[in-house]
């Protein structure tokens, strides 16, 4: 049986054909690999982030009355050092979200010292804590630190074991290692014997915090 042959056009057609459907195999290939490069960096990215924002190597500041405090130890912790290079790649503060927790006192080192320093809301202070930058001509051993946890105080008054007196509007700034797992003073009611120490506490911590 003779092969008819075939006309030079249609098999320049045919392979043109077969060639452009290579191409875009190998393009969705290509881009389905790039997707997942990202994905991969994002999840690598959210894990590392993670990991430094809830690692805690300094120790407790509030250990033995704030008296072993390392200002050296913070600059360098991974939350500070993650903080920093988040600011220098550009991203946008709007990005931060603050967690509110009513009846709660975060600890950690005041860099904005709240007796003073007053919002109106608890969203106000969040927004003070979000747009704060660290600098130098502020002076003090924590001018370096990045806030990333607020205190603000609800009522006319707020408890805090201490010699001050605590008001309405009162924003406390402050840092903290691992902000993801803030280490707590006093969270919601208080206990019968801790009471009892401090014959002003109210039954339920008046502190907001985020």
């Amino acid at each position: 049986m003779r092969l008819r042959k075939l006309p030079v056009l249609l098999i320049l057609v045919v392979v043109g054909i077969s060639l452009l459907a290579t191409y875009n195999l190998a393009s969705q290939i290509s881009r389905t690999h790039t997707i997942k490069q990202q994905q991969e960096l994002q999840r690598r990215g959210s894990e590392d982030m993670l990991r430094r924002l809830s690692a805690r190597v300094c120790g407790s500041p509030a250990a033995e009355g704030y008296a072993h405090v390392n200002p050296e130890c913070l600059e360098a912790s991974p939350t500070n050092t993650w903080w920093h290079e988040w600011q220098s790649s550009g991203a946008s503060k709007e990005h931060a979200q603050a967690v509110l927790e009513q009846h709660a006192d975060y600890d950690g080192l005041a860099v904005v010292w709240g007796i003073g320093h007053t919002t109106q809301t608890a969203e106000d202070c969040a927004e003070a804590c979000r747009s704060y930058s660290p600098t130098l001509q502020q002076g003090g051993p924590f001018s370096r630190l990045p806030c990333n946890v607020f205190t603000w105080c609800p009522q006319q008054t707020c408890f805090e074991p201490d010699v001050h007196t605590h008001s309405f509007g009162d924003c406390w700034l402050k840092f903290s290692e691992g902000p993801l797992n803030p280490e707590v003073n006093m969270r919601g009611m208080l206990s019968d014997d801790y009471r009892i120490r401090h014959p002003n506490a109210p039954k339920m911590v008046q502190w907001h915090s985020g």
